[in-house]
């Protein structure tokens, strides 16, 4: 048997030259197919990536990065972003797919949308996080329901399977495994390692049923998978039959059948010398650690136990990483240090409860089994709340805070520069009216429309009007301004312009182009500015901020005929609203 897989790591050195032909011939050809065949290359040279070792794969996956984001349609780069996924520890991952995520709903690209959700229900599934798994998984059922794509649909059925494992519905996981090995799916992902996975996922069932011979059988079954499937033995095959080796030795420590486990571990460490990964490790040393304790040599039963306990920093919220403290305790138990004992159990106990609480899902994966869903979006609306805030309502709440300081420091000082200008300007707006009293006639740039009558006699608004003319014009600029300053005619609501003209003895038309020549606004925006006016000037002395019965109050004394055109009015002559106004004048006193 050894030297059988000798034999196999020596063929997989060997297919690496002529693995490095094949794959410039499928890179050249992506780069040369037009944008209706790049999709199915892209997916062809992908499958032969995933095959390859995780050095090789990270590689060829950063060199594929560079290829698609030259092309005009983002669909291969956002594609291989998410299959990029795949590489690097798993907080590298997880940025990894969330990157593809917004480029996806950037683009709403529905099919790439619902392709990472489902790596990143994978993710979140090898976090032991599966409240948000089971988001995932919702969503992307969604969106392929929508697509009518049948075959990820597969995808998802196979993630609600683990989701009912992870949650100890053991009968349901096997229900939709089975569903899973009738309908297949992708052809490609089913010969390659769906078929394997689910022979597994049998196996695993089997073995938390205390069925362990049953579990043997499956786990058997799926390494006789691999090689039959008329092919060479590639990297992936490598990791997965590694994984079958691993459960067959835990399977046979289970049955107290030593020498097996022995013989199956003995596999492990040669398979995983060539491919090194540490979550391989982990599970390696806890089962030697394990075969230790059971042959009762309880200080290398420690010392195996605290080396899977170093390794592999990615995965310290595992199952595997609370078996490593459930056994030290009990190893360093039986050598009568009873302190490091019960350091161990508490570390174990804390896991255990940790890992129990995030799969307390049952009645939410309930309403998927029972194809709920769509009928029952608030319950699952409440179930996603309840998680979401357990793990960032108190983040939120702290970022949501610091914000809103921010913010509202900011605005009031803002607020607080707008009032002074404005008011500097209401103010200076006073003094030129004031300053043109003593000036003579009009400036001559402002010359009316030629065309006008003015019936009024001898008085001409043009630039050469004589001594008389401006005398006239500045009599009727007194007038004006005595009835707007003394008598505050302008609080009549309803004052026109006829009415006004009438009362200064002139006509309309004079009298129009009157106020426009010499205040520059026409009749209507005259009279609201001194109303506005004289509104600020009420609310400087109001004491009653933000009251509405006092603004309703102040519009109707400087003359407006309603709250609507008030406001208008004052917004646009100061900026700011009435009540905003007198809020940040009562702030200023």
């Amino acid at each position: 048997m050894r030297i059988s897989l000798y034999l196999l790591i020596i063929s997989f050195a060997v297919m690496y030259c002529q693995a490095q032909t094949e794959i410039d011939r499928r890179f050249n050809a992506l780069k040369e197919s037009g944008n209706s065949g790049r999709e199915v290359q892209l997916d062809s040279l992908m499958n032969y990536i995933g095959e390859l070792d995780t050095a090789s794969g990270n590689k060829l996956t950063k060199k594929l990065l560079a290829i698609t984001a030259r092309f005009n349609d983002p669909y291969c780069y956002i594609k291989t972003s998410a299959f990029s996924a795949r590489f690097g520890s798993i907080h590298e991952r997880t940025e990894r797919i969330y990157q593809a995520y917004n480029l996806a709903k950037e683009y709403d690209k529905k099919n790439l949308i619902a392709y990472t959700l489902v790596i990143l229900s994978e993710i979140c599934q090898e976090r032991n996080i599966f409240d948000s798994t089971m988001i995932c998984v919702i969503l992307a059922k969604d969106l392929f329901y929508e697509l009518g794509d049948s075959y990820p649909l597969v995808t998802v059925l196979h993630k609600i399977g683990d989701l009912f494992y992870a949650a100890n519905l053991l009968n349901e996981a096997e229900a939709y495994y089975k569903e899973v090995l009738q309908l297949k799916g992708n052809p490609f992902d089913w010969s390659n390692w769906r078929k394997f996975v689910i022979r597994n996922n049998f196996g695993l069932i089997e073995r938390k049923r205390g069925n362990y011979y049953k579990a043997k059988n499956h786990f058997t079954t799926a390494v006789t998978y691999l090689p039959g499937k008329g092919k060479s033995f590639s990297a992936a095959d490598s990791v997965r039959i590694t994984y079958s080796y691993l459960n067959l030795a835990e399977n046979a420590i289970d049955l107290n059948n030593l020498d097996s486990a022995k013989i199956f571990l003995e596999k492990v460490f040669l398979l995983n010398s060539k491919l090194n990964w540490p979550k391989y490790w982990r599970s390696y040393y806890l089962l030697c650690g394990r075969l230790k304790y059971l042959e009762e040599d309880y200080p290398l039963s420690i010392q195996l136990l605290e080396k899977s306990k170093l390794t592999d920093a990615n995965y310290n919220y595992s199952d595997s990483y609370a078996q490593v403290f459930k056994y030290l305790s009990v190893s360093y138990e039986k050598s009568g240090d009873i302190p490091k004992a019960l350091e161990n159990y508490k570390l174990y106990d804390r896991f255990v409860d940790s890992l129990a609480s995030r799969r307390n899902i049952k009645a939410a994966i309930y309403l998927l089994m029972n194809d709920k869903l769509k009928k029952s979006e608030a319950e699952v609306d409440f179930y996603q709340n309840r998680q979401l805030l357990l793990f960032g309502a108190i983040i939120a709440i702290f970022l949501f805070v610091t914000i809103l300081l921010f913010f509202y420091f900011n605005m009031s000082e803002a607020y607080r520069n707008l009032v002074f200008k404005n008011l500097e300007v209401t103010e200076l707006g006073k003094k030129q009216d004031d300053g043109k009293d003593e000036r003579d006639g009009f400036n001559s740039a402002s010359a009316p429309d030629k065309e006008s009558e003015s019936p009024e006699p001898a008085v001409v608004l043009n630039g050469h009007q004589n001594n008389g003319n401006k005398a006239k014009m500045n009599s009727f600029l007194h007038k004006l301004e005595s009835e707007m300053n003394e008598k505050e005619v302008y609080k009549k609501t309803y004052l026109t312009l006829d009415n006004l003209a009438h009362d200064l003895g002139t006509n309309r038309t004079f009298l129009s182009k009157l106020i426009h020549t010499h205040y520059g606004v026409p009749f209507n925006t005259y009279i609201n500015n001194l109303r506005i006016t004289k509104a600020i000037e009420i609310m400087k002395h109001n004491e009653d901020v933000g009251d509405i019965d006092k603004i309703d109050t102040i519009y109707k004394a400087v003359g407006f005929s309603n709250r609507t055109t008030f406001i208008s009015a004052f917004k646009d002559y100061t900026g700011l609203t009435p009540s905003v106004f007198m809020k940040k004048l009562h702030q200023l006193n």
